[in-house]
């Protein structure tokens, strides 16, 4: 794994971080907003965990300036979003980490991309609920 790699991949789960902060503010319930904390807690230790690895490599350790969160309209879009945003980041790190070049170390990454998927399934539910709750709100045709 390239060090601009883990730089791109400990980028996204800062700014997965300050995302959930902004679907915490928007969440219409309060158990929904607690669940968007713990993915932000939960994002926010998967970058240090990546810059633990990433200081290894480097001797130092990476901090990016991080983009203000975009509010894609409401929750739901965000929800949407972050499910299609946080795809990519686990689509990377699939391809970059079981590459045959790559040492023992990085393998041990896996909880990372673990949490990741975890979190997605979660999403999705919340996802699919929400559009339950519009389908049961629609008459019928």
């Amino acid at each position: 794994m390239t060090n601009k790699t883990l730089q791109y991949l400990i980028y996204n789960q800062l700014y997965s971080a300050s995302m959930y902060e902004l679907l915490a503010l928007q969440a219409p319930t309060k158990i929904l907003e607690n669940q968007m904390k713990l993915f932000q807690e939960e994002t926010l230790n998967n970058a240090s965990y990546l810059d633990r690895y990433y200081q290894e490599l480097n001797t130092s350790s990476y901090h990016p300036i991080i983009q203000e969160p975009v509010d894609q309209g409401s929750f739901k879009k965000n929800i949407y979003w972050m499910l299609e945003y946080e795809s990519s980041s686990t689509k990377l790190f699939c391809n970059e980490s079981y590459n045959a070049n790559n040492d023992e170390k990085i393998k041990t990454l896996t909880s990372y991309i673990s949490s990741i998927v975890q979190r997605n399934t979660k999403l999705t539910n919340i996802y699919i609920n929400i559009l339950d709750e519009e389908i049961k709100k629609t008459p019928p045709k």
